[in-house]
C-alpha cells in the first residue's frame, strides 16, 4: 500500500490529506493464473482521508482524536466507459429509441446506467441507487441517485 501526505490550499487556507493507493483483486476467487503479480485483473483503489488543517491536526494528536474520513466517488473507470458510450454514439441511439422518463429519470438511462453498471460492478437492481451515488454518474447526466430503486426498473 502506497500511502502519502498532501497538501490542497483552498481559498488561501492549506488543508491536509491522507492518500493510500493498493491494487485490489476484481476476482479474488480466480486462482487459474496463479496469486502472484500480473495473476489476473486487479484495479487501483485510493482511499483519501481528511486530516485538517494544521492546528487542527496539532489540537487532534494533543487531545487524541482521530482524523475524519471524507467520502470520494469513483470517477476513472465508470467516466471511462461513459466517454466511450458517447464516443461510439451509443448515448444517442439510446435517446433516440428510448424517449420520455420514468419516475422522473430519462428512460434510455435506466439502460446505460445498467450497461456501465455491469461493466463496472454488477450490482443488483436494489442496490444501483447506493452504487450511482459512489460514481460521478449524477453529476455527469444530472438525474437524482435515490429514484433508482427495484421498482422504478419494473
Amino acid at each position: 500500500m502506497e500511502e502519502h501526505i498532501y497538501p490542497k490550499t483552498i481559498k488561501g487556507k492549506t488543508y491536509y490529506y491522507l492518500q493510500q493507493t493498493y491494487r485490489q483483486k476484481v476476482d479474488p476467487h480466480d486462482t487459474a493464473r496463479g496469486n502472484g503479480p500480473g495473476s489476473g485483473k486487479s484495479k487501483v483503489v485510493t482511499r483519501t482521508v481528511y486530516l485538517g488543517t494544521a492546528p487542527s491536526i496539532l489540537e487532534r494528536i494533543k487531545g487524541g482524536r482521530g482524523p475524519v474520513e471524507v467520502r470520494e466517488h469513483q470517477f476513472g473507470f465508470v467516466a471511462a466507459i461513459y466517454q466511450t458510450a458517447r464516443k461510439i454514439g451509443l448515448t444517442d441511439i439510446l435517446r433516440r429509441h428510448l424517449p420520455g422518463r420514468r419516475f422522473g429519470i430519462d428512460r434510455w438511462l435506466f439502460f446505460l446506467l445498467t450497461i456501465i453498471n455491469r461493466l463496472e460492478q454488477a450490482t443488483s437492481k436494489e442496490r444501483m441507487d447506493s452504487w450511482a451515488q459512489g460514481t460521478v454518474l449524477p453529476d455527469l447526466l444530472g438525474f437524482d441517485p435515490d429514484r433508482l430503486t427495484s421498482q422504478t426498473y419494473w
